[in-house]
């Protein structure tokens, strides 16, 4: 069978097109595999491949800039094409050249949640063989209501005249078609799309433009047609909507058990729609159970991204115990935890866990033979055994630590694949693991469905990093590089960088398979969500890689990334002892304002004094990871004395005094972030400080752009199209120009925080951001609308006056008209989505305003060890009672425009 391509794109001199997809004849969506199309008339391109067998193919086309020095995806949906051997088939598609928010609009938060389909017209399966001759003609109209439907209508006896309307049918990406035999149609028509609403059987519309035509110029053999006219919409005007941002765990309702659950999220659903909310925004709910400690309360932990963490399980909707003064205990407890202000981690994971091993004990036959089960594990096994199995090894060797399980540190599938057998002394355990994933997954399936019918768009988190001890890592090590950690350069979060642990990903070995994994992460997150958070979008492009010798994020450096060698460094006039420039070296001056009266204690035990008067560590003392294990080890580092904490921030600093960071693989160098604040670049002579600033700004501000946009495109295409959701990306931090355009190219959605503006101003003025973004008045990383008031009283001095455009002196806390100002002020900017926390909400209400507001911070960036133990104070029932928060979070919805 031969499928050809006909595409009509308007070009430039010297740019190409190719056709990228999933098949191994489009390259796997590999663009550098990708099929090249020939421009055979004007603005046509075309090719032909061969397939063999009979599959459904997606499909996209790709401009190709000059000298191949830039790769521009065509806007819209994935094109789906089923292939049938019988025939050979021709797609005669339109360059899909669409409004960036046409993206958004074709993803399923719009198509199947805040304008669901029609159901009368879905798609059905072929029961008829198609015609040897056949013709589909598609279009793609996006945010109709459900009582509106597409028809086609022309100007033949088969299309109607121009009077009768064919109905079409609708498929994924607000897809609508129809089918023809070719020998039942004329030579030559002409047809056009119209719009029609079921309610009162009312014409509503033409689509816009020219009418279409076809020729029939293909000869009587057998031959498939595929028509694609491309994208038109009915909307007037652009959509804009609300949501509310809430961790699972801070969920509070009556029933709950210390924790927030996936039954409670079904309420929150209840309670959005009332007062008109579009979205729901949690953090990352996968599996952290590590080490049974406050630690596995970090949500971006996680032992397995396809698990779901135990946590949010609502284990007495599994049923009740047999023995029924023990399910009295355990519901004596969970009200006895339910009764804490915070999430006491430790004691209700332990409570949750028992009641579910008593349970599966008590029922394990029933459950174990039921088909809800079986198919649960065949749908799952390919992540689910290996999870299953490492739960088991965990809890047997008091360890997430893989490396510490003696002959089980090294994955075996066939190892894993015993401990599912009958007779395995694993067997009851595993089963264990699997039943707890499987109720899980019903569990908010059940909470996904309710939000869909309630026209709620659930959106998850997808974290950039995953643990050195998880699943993952123990399963396919050749995926990541475990000699760097992934993390953040100096930013408004901490002024030394944030160093997450997380090993960084191997990119290359990712590519060779398509990015399967990605792909696998993705599909399971579609399932249960229509958008997506891209934690650190920043990573697809380059992340922050810090060397295993390093505590502090302060000495790491980007990777993928193009190093400086000597001769270019030689070429910018800078002439000083490279190798030099990457010790940490330091002086007397330096040394007395960070140690004080210890400071020439310090210098006789850590540091060895240079002929030219300077300092260094001493070899025992000479990275960062040193000091650290010889002051902390495995203790916790808030629990030091002030004066030992001193001596630790101070060596560490020494430790981080360099201008240069020596590239391994290819060595290079790398300049030091934030070097200018070091005592080495103050030693330095004022010519050279001046040339060293001017390498410094061209390395971090231009010298990669083109090299990380054509990273990015790579990698973060492969995830676009493993999914059909709403992709939103978190785009905070040191922003490459790159960034930008890309994310705006593929359509996906900027993090917008008017206190984190992405221009060099103090706020950013919320009438300027861009319309493809969401817009939030804080997120889980920063304090709340009333926390940061009261954080810097010259900072919301100059808000008060200059953004609230208030007389006279701030109020020393932000009261209710204030917080209601700066919720109206994000809610009347263009953006697309304004995600408003919880807290934020409860601002708005006198009585549900906590009179302590630090009990409301979610995460400390700063600090590695944070308790992640936030709760509602007040019930999600005493939300829903409340009549005035939610009928003036109704009038502020209606009032900026934001009631879809």
């Amino acid at each position: 069978m031969i499928v050809h391509f006909d595409c009509y794109c308007p070009t430039e001199w010297g740019q190409k097109l190719v056709v990228t997809g999933s098949s191994e004849e489009l390259g796997k969506w590999d663009l550098d595999k990708a099929l090249p199309l020939e421009c055979c008339d004007l603005n046509r391109w075309r090719a032909a491949v061969n397939y063999s067998g009979q599959e459904t193919v997606w499909y996209k086309y790709v401009l190709v800039g000059k000298d191949d020095s830039h790769y521009q995806m065509e806007m819209g949906h994935v094109r789906t094409l089923p292939l049938s051997s019988d025939a050979d088939c021709h797609c005669i598609d339109t360059w899909q050249e669409l409004p960036v928010e046409f993206s958004a609009y074709l993803s399923s938060a719009f198509t199947d949640v805040l304008f669901g389909a029609n159901s009368r017209f879905a798609d059905k399966p072929q029961r008829k063989r198609l015609p040897a001759r056949s013709l589909e003609i598609t279009c793609c109209v996006p945010m109709l209501k459900p009582t509106q439907y597409v028809c086609l209508t022309g100007n033949c006896s088969q299309l109607g005249n121009w009077s009768d309307m064919l109905p079409m049918s609708v498929g994924k990406y607000a897809t609508w078609h129809i089918r023809f035999a070719i020998n039942d149609l004329p030579n030559e028509f002409e047809y056009k799309f119209v719009v029609k609403d079921t309610a009162d059987d009312s014409f509503l519309f033409w689509a816009p433009g020219a009418n279409h035509r076809f020729i029939d110029t293909y000869e009587q053999s057998p031959i498939m047609l595929r028509i694609d006219d491309g994208v038109f919409t009915l909307a007037d005007s652009k959509v804009r909507f609300a949501g509310v941002n809430v961790p699972v765990f801070a969920l509070r309702t009556a029933d709950s058990c210390g924790v927030g659950d996936f039954s409670d999220l079904k309420k929150l659903i209840d309670w959005a729609a009332r007062v008109g909310l579009k979205m729901i925004q949690i953090l990352p709910i996968n599996d952290t159970i590590s080490t049974y400690s406050f630690l596995d309360s970090y949500p971006y932990n996680a032992i397995s991204v396809f698990a779901l963490n135990p946590l949010f399980l609502d284990i007495f909707k599994l049923g009740k115990l047999a023995d029924a003064k023990r399910q009295s205990q355990f519901e004596s407890a969970a009200r006895n935890l339910n009764d804490k202000q915070d999430v006491d981690y430790e004691n209700v994971i332990k409570l949750k866990l028992e009641f579910c091993r008593t349970f599966f004990s008590e029922n394990k036959d029933t459950i174990v033979a039921s088909g809800g089960f079986t198919d649960f594990m065949a749908q799952n096994a390919l992540w689910l055994e290996p999870y299953a199995a490492f739960s088991v090894l965990r809890d047997k060797f008091h360890t997430g630590d893989f490396n510490s399980w003696g002959k089980f540190a090294t994955y075996s599938a066939q190892t894993v694949h015993k401990m599912f057998n009958p007779d395995s002394p694993y067997y009851a355990d595993v089963m264990f693991w699997c039943y707890v994933q499987y109720e899980l997954d019903r569990q908010l399936r059940e909470a996904t469905a309710h939000a869909r019918r309630c026209g709620i768009i659930l959106k998850g988190d997808l974290p950039i990093g995953i643990s050195r001890c998880s699943v993952d890592a123990w399963c396919a090590p050749e995926l990541y590089n475990f000699d760097g950690q992934a993390g953040a350069p100096p930013d408004f979060f901490s002024e030394n960088g944030q160093n997450w642990g997380f090993p960084t990903y191997n990119w290359e070995r990712m590519a060779k398979d398509g990015y399967a994994w990605w792909r696998r992460r993705l599909a399971k997150m579609n399932s249960y969500f229509d958008a997506y958070r891209i934690d650190h979008i920043l990573g697809f492009f380059r992340i922050w890689e810090i060397p295993t010798t390093a505590v502090h994020g302060i000495l790491g450096h980007f990777n993928p990334s193009l190093p400086l060698s000597e001769g270019e460094l030689l070429e910018r006039g800078l002439v000083f002892d490279y190798a030099n420039a990457c010790i940490p070296t330091t002086d007397d001056e330096t040394i007395a304002k960070l140690f004080g009266s210890q400071a020439e204690k310090t210098k006789g035990k850590y540091l060895v004094r240079q002929s030219d008067g300077l300092y260094r560590l001493k070899p025992e003392y000479a990275t960062q990871r040193l000091i650290y294990n010889e002051l902390v080890g495995h203790s916790d580092p808030e629990s030091l004395s002030p004066s030992k904490r001193q001596l630790l921030n101070g060596l560490l600093t020494i430790a981080a005094d360099v201008l240069l960071i020596k590239d391994e693989a290819t060595g290079g160098y790398h300049p030091r972030i934030d070097l200018q604040k070091t005592s080495s670049y103050a030693r330095l002579p004022k010519p050279t400080r001046q040339l060293l600033d001017a390498v410094y700004e061209d390395y971090f501000y231009h010298r990669h752009d083109i090299f990380w946009r054509k990273q990015a495109e790579v990698k973060l295409s492969a995830l676009l199209k493993a999914s059909d959701m709403l992709v939103c990306g978190e785009d905070l931090g040191m922003i490459p120009a790159c960034v930008q355009p890309v994310m705006a190219e593929l359509g996906i959605l900027s993090l917008e925080i008017q206190r984190m503006p992405k221009t060099f101003t103090e706020f950013a003025d919320l009438q300027t951001i861009p319309y493809t973004s969401v817009c939030a008045t804080s997120t889980h990383d920063i304090s709340t609308i009333r926390g940061w008031w009261e954080e810097n009283a010259e900072s919301t001095q100059r808000y008060y006056n200059n953004w609230l455009k208030l007389n006279g002196k701030a109020p020393k806390t932000a009261n209710v008209d204030i917080c209601k100002m700066i919720i109206d002020n994000h809610l009347q900017s263009p953006a697309m989505c304004v995600m408003i926390p919880i807290q934020d909400f409860f601002a708005l209400e006198p009585s549900l305003r906590v009179k302590n507001v630090e009990q409301e911070r979610i995460n400390v960036p700063a600090n590695p060890r944070n308790y992640w133990k936030y709760r509602m104070h007040v019930p999600i029932e005493t939300l829903m009672k409340s009549r005035k928060l939610n009928g003036l979070v109704k009038q502020m919805l209606g009032a900026s425009g934001r009631s879809v």
